[in-house]
């Protein structure tokens, strides 16, 4: 990514590049593996990485920024939906009897899917 940023801060690099360059230095991974034990790590570290659906990139712009948030909402949002409309299914036949969004360990959840669907 350092050296893509070097030749073209706006350009992505595809996780199949970085795998690919992984690869032909020794290191077999998968994308999972990527996504969770170097992109995630570098990011809890404070390396700032974004990623859209062409890649990641270190961000140069504001539109990095965005295009992150976008990516990001864009999958969220759709998801809390999806575990509200569910719940809702769920209580309906059981009289209420599984009102798991109740359950303290869903309490974030539930203030999640509260807040998005105002």
């Amino acid at each position: 990514m350092i050296y893509r940023f070097k030749s073209n801060p706006y350009s992505y690099v595809y996780s199949d590049e970085i795998l690919e360059r992984l690869n032909i230095r020794g290191y077999s991974i998968n994308k999972r593996m990527l996504n969770k034990d170097i992109i995630s790590k570098l990011r809890d570290n404070k390396v700032l990485i974004t990623s859209s659906t062409t890649g990641y990139k270190l961000p140069c712009c504001k539109g990095d920024f965005i295009r992150f948030y976008n990516n990001y909402s864009s999958k969220i949002i759709p998801m809390l939906d999806t575990v509200n409309k569910v719940d809702i299914l769920i209580k309906t036949p059981t009289f209420g009897n599984y009102n798991l969004l109740e359950n303290n360990e869903y309490k974030l959840l539930k203030e999640l899917i509260n807040t998005a669907s105002r």
